[in-house]
């Protein structure tokens, strides 16, 4: 299947391999998986956060699965096998950390790479190196403020799905 890749910018694009290994450029992959989209599962009890996100994610060329609860995005985890789960932790139902626990718990779904989008934490405080961890700790890849900026948001779905780390 083919492979597309991305740079940082237009720039980028025209720099050969060597270069952009001797220059640390950092350079994306995209995947084809599913109509030439990356899938992203939204799992938010907010349906207006869901919608103004989700338009976001599409405006860029991701497929958008949405979930209401952390019950509805064990299901759609498990049946939908999205390339990255963006999750609420305060839920009803079931929370994101239960969620997150039944995810991980499941072979089909274990691999699954989660992003807690919490309201929890202050973004520049001492405590969101611990945010991270504590999400990290628990299985999840780390953790996004709600109220961060929307491109903000956009970048660390990039930079979670298609970060090359070059081989040392």
């Amino acid at each position: 299947e083919p492979i597309l890749f991305w740079g940082l910018d237009q720039a980028s694009l025209n720099y050969t391999p060597g270069q952009i290994l001797e220059q640390g450029i950092v350079w994306y992959y995209l995947y084809m998986v599913k109509d030439g989209k990356n899938v992203v599962l939204l799992v938010d009890d907010d349906a207006n956060l869901r919608e103004i996100i989700k338009a976001k994610l599409e405006a860029v060329g991701f497929a958008v699965i949405e979930a209401k609860d952390g019950e509805d995005g064990v299901n759609k985890a498990k049946n939908n096998k999205p390339d990255l789960i963006l999750m609420d932790v305060q839920m009803p139902k079931m929370n994101g950390i239960e969620a997150l626990s039944k995810i991980k718990a499941d072979p089909d779904t274990s691999q699954a790479k989660v992003l807690f989008l919490t309201n929890y934490g202050e973004a520049n405080t001492s405590d969101a190196p611990l945010d991270d961890k504590f999400a990290r700790d628990i299985g999840a890849i780390g953790h996004l403020r709600k109220t961060d900026d929307l491109d903000k948001i956009i970048e660390r779905v990039k930079q979670e799905l298609f970060k090359i780390t070059p081989n040392p």
